[in-house]
Order: structure tokens, then sequence, then C-alpha cells
């Protein structure tokens, strides 16, 4: 079942913080409360999850880096 882009959100925030360990800086894509992954910057995470799940599919890209207050 595909989640919002709410739940992918909040599953994204339940892990930042692993993450950020060993993947600080870069981008993530992720997916069905799943990282599907890593890129250097927005435009080709962007690309993979496209080219991935296709033009139709629900998918986050966001910043591996720490919550801003």
């Amino acid at each position: 079942m595909a989640l919002t882009i709410e739940q992918e959100q909040r599953a994204f925030d339940g892990i930042r913080d692993r993450l950020l360990v060993e993947h600080r800086g870069e981008v993530v894509l992720f997916k069905d409360g799943a990282v599907a992954g890593f890129f250097q910057d927005h435009a080709a995470a962007y690309r993979a999850g496209l080219k991935k799940f296709g033009t139709n599919a629900l998918f986050l890209v966001a910043a591996v880096a720490p919550m801003v207050p």
C-alpha cells in the first residue's frame, strides 16, 4: 500500500539521525517508508525516482541534514 507524502516524511524523520551518521550532506530517495537510494544532489535523486517509480508515483526526496527547529 502506498504511503502519503506525510507518512513518507514521518518515516524519514524517524530514521534521520541514523542516516546522518554515514550520509550527512547527501540526498535520499525515500519510497514506501524505506530508503531507495542516496545521491549527491536533489536533481539526481528526483530523476532516479522518476526512472525507478514512474511519473505517477509518490516518493520523497530529502536532504540528509539535521532538523531545523
